[in-house]
């Protein structure tokens, strides 16, 4: 009965001990916002929302499907939409995920001020901070760069969309010149949605770049601000748990502890210029941004279209 009780005794003395230590400990937790995942799955949606569209405009065009002019605005019209709705969730999950870069430094910077912090620790602290400082700089500027990336992919294809819409626009109303025929409406609507196809392919050229740059950078921007939360949270943990030294001996050397960091960036940066030069060699040969021929439409029309015309050679201008 005796030993019952010293055990008994001991288990309280033990579970007192346990929960004594648990309400002196000063847990702080150091989490990635929920915004920042949501940004990111609305962006991953509208991506996929316009790429869907744009190839189920391109397959219609390939298809060679009768329709009314009339469609064809329609689809220019909602591809400008839709492209904007993206490039919008590009920029606001990139814009979220600098603030939760920039909201980690401020946790570690919190960490610095914290009281009976020897000046050893302090220094080092100090380090690591000034490390990730760089880190984030370099971060940033990529984001920064595939932010203004996608931008510019999407006014090209609003450009695009736009300008051929306008062309198309100005081919219809000179059609009070045009004879009123079967054979000519139909060759007409044809050359329309050939010449449409057309675009639609040289924009989603662009398109697809952009889809990739965004995608490959997105995946980097989890792992980043990943490992840069646990790293802070396992400071703020070494402190609570104690053995300061030995549980964050990471915080000794920190350029060496960022170095796989640094060279995920590097890696991400030659990708999205390796992704750039085809754009840059596409220029050169008229691609990407020359969706629409210099001469259009008077220089891809056909005989057979331009005889449907009887009073003028030139198709847009009366």
């Amino acid at each position: 009965m005796t030993k019952v009780i010293c055990v008994l005794s001991i288990c309280q003395l033990l579970v007192a001990a346990v929960v004594g230590a648990s309400q002196k400990l000063d847990f702080h937790s150091v989490q990635i916002s929920v915004e920042f995942f949501i940004a990111g799955e609305n962006a991953d949606r509208y991506q996929n929302s316009l790429s869907d569209f744009m190839d189920k405009f391109n397959e219609q065009l390939q298809m060679n499907v009768t329709h009314e002019v009339e469609n064809l605005f329609v689809y220019l019209e909602q591809s400008q939409n839709i492209s904007i709705t993206f490039a919008d969730n590009v920029d606001e999950f990139f814009d979220i995920a600098k603030n939760e870069s920039d909201r980690l430094l401020v946790e570690l910077q919190n960490a610095l001020s914290r009281d009976n912090l020897t000046e050893k620790t302090k220094y080092q602290l100090s380090d690591y901070h000034t490390e990730m400082e760089n880190l984030k700089e370099i971060f940033c500027g990529i984001l920064d760069d595939v932010t203004e990336f996608t931008l510019d992919s999407v006014r090209m294809v609003q450009s695009t969309m736009q300008q051929f819409a306008e062309v198309e626009t100005m081919i219809i109303e000179r059609r009070r010149h045009f004879q009123d025929d079967d054979f000519c409406h139909n060759d007409f609507t044809e050359f329309l949605w050939q010449s449409a196809g057309e675009v639609i392919q040289c924009a989603n050229s662009r398109l697809h770049i952009t889809y990739d740059i965004f995608s490959i950078t997105k995946l980097a921007t989890y792992h980043i601000l990943k490992m840069l939360e646990h790293r802070v949270q396992k400071i703020y943990n070494c402190f609570m748990f104690g053995n300061y030294s030995f549980r964050c001996r990471f915080v000794k050397n920190a350029e060496t502890d960022f170095e796989k960091l640094h060279t995920r960036l590097d890696d991400l940066q030659m990708y999205n210029e390796k992704q750039r030069r085809k754009i840059y060699r596409s220029r050169q040969r008229g691609g990407f941004l020359r969706c629409i021929p210099l001469n259009f439409p008077d220089g891809q029309i056909t005989e057979s279209l331009r005889s449907c015309y009887s009073t003028s050679q030139n198709i847009i201008v009366p």
